[in-house]
This record gives C-alpha cells, structure tokens and sequence, in this order.
C-alpha cells in the first residue's frame, strides 16, 4: 500500500487576525537596518553551483547529500515542507540537521540515516532566482514548498532569520558559523515532478566536514521537526545498514513538529500538517508489531496546528516590557532588572530593532559569571567584546 505525502507549514504571519479575517494592511512593520538580498556564494569555478536535476546519479547534489535515491537504489519518499512569509519583509530560512543520531557514540552510521554520514553540517538555504541569479530569502508575501531531503528526517531544525549580513562572511563575525570550504549545490525547491505547478524558489545545499550550529545570539528564531516512513525505514538495505537497531515505536509513518523557545524567543511562527491521518495507523499483537504488522491509517485531513500567528510588533511590544529596566512586571525578580537579552549589533540605534532573550536555561548557561561572549567580536565594529547577554554590561 503505498505511504501518503506528509506536508508541514511553516508560518511567520505578523497580520492582525479578527474573526475569519485577516487585516493585512493593519500591520505596521518592525523597521530594523539590513543589507539587500546577497547572491548565494560561487563554486571553485566562479559560477553559482546550479544543480538542474538533483536526484540523477552523478548529480552535484548526491556527491554530498542523499537526494532522491539513496546509494542502495532505494527511493527515498517524497515529504515536504512549505514555508509562508506574511511579514512586510524578506526573511531568510535555513533547514540544518547534524545526521547526530548513530548505532554507537563513535559510529559511522546514522541511525535513521544510514547513508549520510554522521556529525557533519548538513543546511539547506532558501532562496529564489532572479534573471540568471540565485538569491537568498523568502521574499514578503511569498511561500516556498522544499523537497526535504533523507538527512533532514530525524531531529531537523529551522532557523528563521531577520537579518542577510552574516549569511556568508568572509570575515568575523560569523554567527551562524558558515564555512566557506562546504560543499554546496543550488537546486529548485522541489521539481516539476515532484511537486507539479509548485516550483518557485531555490535552496542551496550544504555540507560542512564539522558539525557547528548557529550561535544563540543569531538573529532568527527556531522550529524543528522529525520525519518517519514505515515502508522506507524497514526495508532490507537500512534493516541491515542499522543492525536492525532502530526501536520498534519508531517504525511508523508521521512527522512531530514544534515552535521552540527551548533555547531562545524571537519571532513569532506557527506550524501545522495538512495531510495526517485522522483514523490512526495501527499494528497487531506479535512481538516488534510496528515492524512485522503495520498498518496505515486514513481519511488525512488538515491537523495540529502550533505555535503563534502574533505580529511581530506584538511580541517585540512584550518582550520589551519584559526586559526593561525598574521591571513593573517582573518585579524585585533579576534584582528588579528585568529579563536579559542578547547583545546583537544595532549599529543606528535603532529603537524597534527585535529583541532576542533567552530561554531559562540559557539564563544561567550564558550568564556572564561564565564570562560567555557575543558572537559579534569584530575590531572593526566593537572596540570591545562584550557578554552575550544585557546582563555582563558592556
């Protein structure tokens, strides 16, 4: 029996939501300093890496990353996920996961993931093409469907970001640690064939030979999700890849998802499937059932939906009361100083730029008695490095 698409949406919506109605031109955009869309980076040639057909054997694509077939021939099923902005600005999304779950703490296998190898920087960038150039972004008003690849299944992340300047530093700061040395394709977001008449936009590819998340102090904010196919995770070839080691409870067919603020708050992003089954998938009473006895569920439809479709003038508004100084609302909490927040360059003085703060874990992980520093060490932008958090000073 064949497995039913699994889709994820992935929302930022700062529009003003009444009753059934959505009052776009009551929004007032958060005006913060940034630099126009940049060109995704060249190659070793000097050309920008376009891969036209990412799933062909030999493709640029597949020399670095599982894309359509994975090395065994198998066909890796078709799971999307679309990204909607409804800001009044470009923002700018990049898909990461590390392939970190193994047979063993040393293994060269991925558990969920036996073709890709494990602990590497695995990203995709969205972006779009304009003329014969290929941008970063998701341009206002626009919405991408990606084709996720195999190595974007188990534990992905999404960083949703504000601000193009560091996407791709040559020099420090480099907050969202890319490396220049990565390998690096650019292919349409999902393909004719794949998804027909839904082909807008670019992602760029990457993997980098270190696995290095961006920093917490990054300008963007967190989603992640895992994916499970039964058909595809029992079949013979990652059976033997994998020992047979992957749990029982894990051979079915969903996705989880969820808005995080486990590391940070930001933006406000909402998720939601709109194709899971409503009558569950089932098993039977033999011992590893899920592996031996699945069954499918049924009758999918439009389900769970996460998160907050708040403007992001509505968070901000909150999340400034919330970290002021003589704090009203937190009280003698903090010594009355309110809720830290991270130092992030605003180089205007711009009153509205976003507020990034951490989540209570955080709080004390990069508290400044463990003298962690910003991210954004740069000579020619600060005289001196600073702490992390608003609570070391300046």
């Amino acid at each position: 029996m064949k497995t039913p698409l699994l889709k994820s949406n992935l929302f930022i919506k700062p529009s003003i939501l009444l009753g059934a109605a959505v009052l776009t031109a009551a929004f007032l955009a958060v005006p913060y300093a940034r630099a126009a869309d940049p060109l995704m980076p060249n190659g070793s040639d000097g050309r920008q890496p376009f891969d036209p057909d990412p799933a062909a054997p030999r493709s640029i694509t597949r020399q670095f990353m599982t894309y359509g077939k994975d090395a065994d021939g198998n066909e890796v099923p078709l799971k999307t996920v679309r990204i909607t902005n409804n800001t009044a600005d470009t923002v700018f999304p990049i898909m990461r996961d590390p392939n970190a779950s193994t047979l063993g703490e040393n293994s060269p296998v991925g558990l969920y993931d036996p073709y890709d190898p494990p602990h590497k920087e695995y990203r995709g960038y969205i972006g779009y093409k304009q003329g014969d150039k290929y941008y970063f972004g998701l341009k206002t008003g626009e919405s991408i469907l990606v084709r996720l690849p195999l190595v974007f299944w188990n534990g992905a992340r999404i960083g949703v970001g504000t601000d193009s300047k560091y996407l791709t530093p040559t020099v420090l700061p480099n907050p969202l640690r890319y490396d220049p040395n990565s390998q690096r394709s650019i292919t349409t977001a999902c393909g004719e064939s794949d998804c027909p008449g839904d082909t807008n936009g670019v992602v760029m590819w990457y993997r980098a030979e270190e696995s290095k998340a961006p920093t917490d102090d990054s300008e963007d904010q967190l989603a992640e999700w895992t994916i499970r196919d039964h058909d595809y995770l029992v079949n013979d070839a990652i059976t033997r890849k994998t020992n047979s080691e992957i749990p029982d409870n894990q051979l079915v067919t969903l996705i989880n998802y969820d808005v995080s603020n486990v590391d940070n708050l930001y933006l406000p992003l909402a998720m939601a499937t709109n194709d899971v089954w409503v009558v569950p998938q089932g098993n039977c009473d033999k011992p590893e059932p899920n592996r031996t006895c699945w069954q499918p569920g049924s009758d999918p439809d439009v389900y769970g939906w996460i998160g907050a479709d708040d403007t992001i003038d509505f968070l901000q508004t909150h999340i400034r009361e919330f970290t002021k100084d003589n704090n009203e609302l937190l009280g003698k909490y903090f010594g009355g100083k309110g809720w830290p927040f991270y130092n992030i360059p605003n180089p205007t003085n711009n009153p509205k730029a976003p507020i990034k703060i951490p989540s209570g874990a955080n709080v004390f992980a990069q508290s400044p008695i463990r003298n962690v520093v910003t991210s954004y060490v740069n000579p020619l932008e600060w005289q001196t490095n600073k702490y992390v958090l608003s609570s070391g000073g300046t």
